[in-house]
This record gives C-alpha cells, structure tokens and sequence, in this order.
C-alpha cells in the first residue's frame, strides 16, 4: 500500500526517485517507469534549483493522488527531514537535501526500520556538512531517539507544515498527482515516420536542386555498430565504478580497524562515570555510521533533571521527551590507519574466515550467529547508466558473512580482542555494551572472504 490519507488529502509516499538529466523530460521519465517495472508516477521540477525528479511506483491504487515528497519540497527547508505517523503502526521518512529528494528518501517504515533509517541519514548529513531541520510531532519524537541536536527539532507535523506555508498572501501549493506513464501505440510512430517521410519528399520537389545537395546526408551507422559502442561506453563505466566500490571499501577496512576500534571503546567505558547528575549510565553504543562517535543511554534517577545531566558532560545530549531516558554522543573514536597494496588480493589470500570465527567463539563459549551477508543498494547511483536498476546495482560483488557475538561479562570482553586481532578483512557495524545486566555485550559485524 502506497496510498495514504494525510492532511485532508490522498498522498502517495514511498515513491522511488530518480533525477532526470536531459532535455526531454516526459520521454526520459517514460524510459525510466519501463525500466523499473514501475508504471505510475509524478514529476516534479524544483523552482529553486531547476532539477527534475521523478518519483515512481508500481501500486496502481495511487493513480490520482499528490505526490507526499514533492509537497514537502514546497513547505520545508531545503535540506530536511520529516517524520510522520501513519495510521498503520508504520513511519513515513521523507528526506530532501539542497531542494532535492535524496535516493532512497521517501520511505514507509516500521518503528524499528524508521530508526535505523533516521540514524543513517544523520549519518548522511553529517558527511555532506549539510545543516538539516527534523520535522515531527512532539508524540511521535517520543518514540524515537535523536542523534540530531535539539535545536534542529522542530515539532511540526506534515499538516501544520502546510497550513504555515498556504497561511502566507500569495503562496499557493502546487500539485503533482501521480498518473500512468504508458508508451505511444505502435500506430502513432508509424503514422510520425510516415509524415516525416512525406514531408521530407515534399521539400526535395519544393526546392532547387542546388540546395537538395547540401541535405544529401552519409549513410546512417547500422543498429548493431551503435550497441557495440554502447556497450563499450558501459563497460567502461561500470569498470569505472568498480574501482570506485574497492576505494571505498579501502577507505572503510582502513579507518575501521575492528580490534583498535574495540579497544577505544573499552578504554572509553572503564572511564566513564556510571552515576552523574542524577542519572545513571545504562549502556554504550558503537555504531558504523558514526565512526568517531560513542553513544550513551541514561536513565534519571532520583534528583536528576534535563540540566543536571547536560551540565554534567561534555557532550551533546538529547533528552526523550518523557522524561526518564537521555542520549549522550561523545566524539571519541580515533580511525585506524590500515595500509592494503591489494585490498581485492588481501581478502581472497586471507585465511583466516567465517569458519575459523565460528571455531574461536565455540572454544570461548560464547552466543552467536551467522548468516550471509546481502548487498544492498549503491550509496551513489552510477552516473551515466540509463537502466536506473543497474545504475543503483553494486559492482564488487565479495562474499561476506555478517556475524554477532555475545557474552556475558567483563573478562570475556576483553578476550573479544583476540578473535577481533585475527579477523582482518571484517569490521564492526555495531557494539554495544550493558553497563548493567553483568555487562552484558554484543558485536555486529561483518567478514569479507573470496
């Protein structure tokens, strides 16, 4: 379901959007709803910016209703994040930056997917340096935990953001309804080359022979003369960013060094004060959108206010609007500086893999799982792709297998270190530490092999 009632109003949201680069626009977006199998849309054109976006699905039901995204584009900062509950236990994410749906922007989330999105746009955000303002109501912020800093909140809903915007003289909303793109008949294309031709005879009889001459034209280049030249132009590109997915996997392995990234955090928790202000540590957090960030729970007790805990640490704190939990992010995770010749060459000569971790944390005894590991969409689509599925498809293709360790305690923490030294070709998507329930602890990471 694509379709919901919003503000009075029949929206379409979760749409895929796609920018449109040339000329013909209407034609470009009927190319790329055939390529995704995606047959309804809306375009939208930004005033602001001139950039052209097409926004896709493939759920008829929403045929005739507005596109949610492009009204936010209206009645927002250019650079935003709205968060908004549906009446289905489910969270509309839309996020714009620099007047633009960015990929992936505009998604219907459960609670648990919302939050996980909203942490990596934060994420997103923080890498571009791109000043970004969170729309949503005070009842829903309730239910999430902010990374971004209390005076980017604004609590709004998507209703109240168009009442602000339509309540100033002179603006009025532009509407964009999703319709069907369906390609022209056969008949019209024929009945086309059939007047193109006519008229092209008509001009050689109208005109003096002297000037036909100059329109005399060479041969044009055969169909298949021209796919190969496309597929040579592919293939380049796609080698192209090949090369672009092993820099970036370099960049990662390099700066997230599992064993110097976990000794950090250790080293982090034995300094940290459990009791402050009033409030109490209850946990630590790692996680790999944040690289240079640890993240602090804490619970009030008794005594402790929003200001005590604030005055307190140095640090950022966002406070849960009832009251009782806080979050704290410390910028104290320092990159690792590991060097690879051949990164591709390292991961397919390294021996030790999946099955040696599943041996080590067996002989430790501790809890884990094990599972392979999915690729998912390119952070940056492949310029000059015209297939926008394959411009999103990755190209370094490595067999991976995520994985998770648990434990109890801190001894058998700090023997966590010996699996993590071994593990060279896997890094740490996310480490969390109870400082409570007998240090409780757990490791979500993933291993690269062949």
């Amino acid at each position: 379901m694509s379709k919901f009632h919003l503000a009075g109003n029949e929206y379409a949201l979760g749409l895929s959007w796609v920018e449109i680069t040339g000329s013909k626009v209407a034609s470009e977006a009927e190319s790329i709803s055939k390529d995704t199998n995606k047959e309804f849309g809306a375009i939208y054109t930004s005033k602001l910016s001139g950039l052209t976006q097409v926004g896709l699905t493939d759920d008829p039901d929403t045929k005739g209703a507005e596109a949610g995204a492009a009204v936010l584009l209206q009645v927002a900062d250019e650079s935003s994040v709205l968060i908004e509950k549906l009446n289905n236990d489910k969270y509309w994410v839309c996020a714009i930056s620099s007047g633009k749906i960015i990929i992936g922007g505009d998604k219907v989330l459960s609670l648990q997917d919302a939050q996980e999105h909203i942490n990596e746009l934060y994420s997103l955000y923080q890498e571009a340096e791109d000043e970004v303002f969170v729309y949503v109501s005070e009842s829903t912020a309730a239910e999430f935990s902010f990374f971004f800093s209390e005076d980017k909140i604004v609590y709004a809903d998507f209703a109240s953001l168009i009442d602000d915007y339509e309540s100033d003289e002179g603006k009025k909303l532009v509407k964009f309804k999703i319709k069907g793109f369906k390609g022209k008949p056969r008949s019209a294309y024929l009945f086309v080359a059939f007047v193109v031709l006519a008229s092209g005879m008509l001009y050689q009889f109208m005109q003096p022979e002297e000037v036909i001459e100059d329109y005399y034209e060479p041969l044009p280049i055969s169909d298949a003369a021209l796919r190969a030249e496309e597929e040579k132009r592919e293939a380049i590109i796609l080698q192209n960013a090949y090369d672009e997915e092993v820099s970036w996997l370099q960049d990662d392995l390099s700066k997230k060094d599992p064993l110097y990234i976990s000794r950090q955090i250790l080293d982090f928790s034995a300094k940290l004060p459990q009791h402050i202000g009033g409030w109490s540590a209850s946990s630590i957090t790692y996680i790999d959108s944040m690289p240079e960030h640890l993240s602090v729970r804490w619970e009030k007790e008794e005594g402790g206010t929003t200001l005590t805990l604030k005055h307190s640490i140095n640090a950022n704190v966002s406070f849960n609007l009832s009251g009782p939990e806080a979050i704290s992010q410390h910028a104290v995770i320092k990159p690792s500086n590991r060097r690879y010749d051949d990164l591709i060459k390292f991961i397919k000569d390294e021996k030790y893999k999946h099955i040696e971790i599943m041996h080590d944390v067996e002989s430790l005894k501790y809890e884990w799982k094990m599972s392979n590991h999915v690729n998912g969409a390119r952070v940056v689509p492949i310029q000059g792709i015209k297939d926008a599925q394959l411009a999103q498809t990755k190209q370094l293709n490595l067999v991976a297998k995520d994985f998770s360790i648990s434990g109890l305690g801190l001894y058998s923490l700090s023997n966590i270190g010996f699996i993590l030294e071994k593990a060279k070709t896997s890094k740490i998507n996310e480490f969390t530490i109870s400082l409570k329930d007998d240090y409780m602890w757990t490791i979500n990471g993933v291993i690269y092999e062949n």
